[in-house]
């Protein structure tokens, strides 16, 4: 069975409560207060804003996360990967560097947190035309790092397709290539643009529908995985979420997604 979870918000909480959408649980940041508030109304699990790559993880308190993950019922801890400006991907001495750094940060982790609890997600590249790939969006990375240190997948659905316009490839193709066998969590939003850059967390239209059904296809097939959860990251508290958080959005699509688990047996 896929959950279905929803980024808590106001306009979010005031459907539940009013009965016109239904969802199984509220995707939170590491906030006490915003998950003190949600998990009065349904279970939440946490979405961490961890980087692996930076080295910025060497002091972080894991006996305190594993303690808020148990708290929250929150399965899996979350990381992306990190971008270095700096990195000349000409240079394979820096490229391999690059990746080792990657892989002594999820160590960073895994010295903690059980492995198979550990997941590893995709971020947008929005700078057109652009023809290198670069570690963070680079499928072949996610696979190599994924088989090496044993951590799970999550695909974020909008992430990939603004990378994928933005390097001029088919979305399906590059979605296909990354290591889906390996499938824990799916994010799902919405992609247009915003000041003339690429971007996501916005209502779901029909290229959105189309690519998420053909996703929910090959999961319902067998050639991928099946994650716990599937998160529509639409919504949201604060400036950064606030302007694409509409009550008549959440009204119609949250249903929809709902009922497209449920046509693809995923429920």
């Amino acid at each position: 069975m896929t959950k279905l979870a929803i980024n808590y918000s106001p306009q979010a909480s005031e459907l539940w409560h009013a009965g016109k959408i239904d969802f199984h649980l509220y995707k939170c940041p590491n906030w006490e207060n915003l998950i003190a508030v949600a998990s009065n109304e349904l279970p939440v699990y946490i979405h961490f804003d961890f980087f692996v790559g930076n080295d910025f993880l060497v002091d972080v308190d894991w006996g305190a996360i594993r303690e808020l993950a148990d708290a929250t019922g929150t399965r899996y801890i979350n990381a992306h990967l990190a971008n270095d400006p700096n990195l000349d991907l000409s240079d394979l001495k820096q490229k391999h560097q690059s990746y080792k750094k990657i892989i002594k940060d999820i160590g960073n982790i895994t010295r903690y947190i059980n492995p198979y609890q550990v997941i590893i997600e995709n971020l947008p590249h929005p700078i057109r035309n652009r023809e290198d790939i670069r570690p963070e969006i680079d499928p072949k990375v996610f696979s190599d790092l994924i088989y090496e240190t044993g951590v799970g997948m999550l695909l974020d659905v909008g992430h990939a397709r603004i990378t994928a316009a933005s390097l001029g490839i088919d979305e399906r193709e590059y979605i296909s290539q990354f290591p889906l066998t390996r499938l824990s969590e799916l994010h799902t939003t919405g992609v247009g643009e915003d000041h003339g850059l690429p971007t996501d967390h916005l209502r779901l239209l029909d290229a959105d529908w189309s690519t998420l059904d053909w996703v929910l296809e090959n999961i319902q097939a067998g050639n991928w995985r099946e994650p716990e959860i599937m998160a529509f990251e639409y919504g949201g508290v604060g400036p950064l979420f606030e302007w694409r958080s509409e009550t008549d959005v959440l009204y119609d699509q949250v249903p929809k997604l709902f009922a497209l688990l449920g046509t693809h047996g995923l429920l």
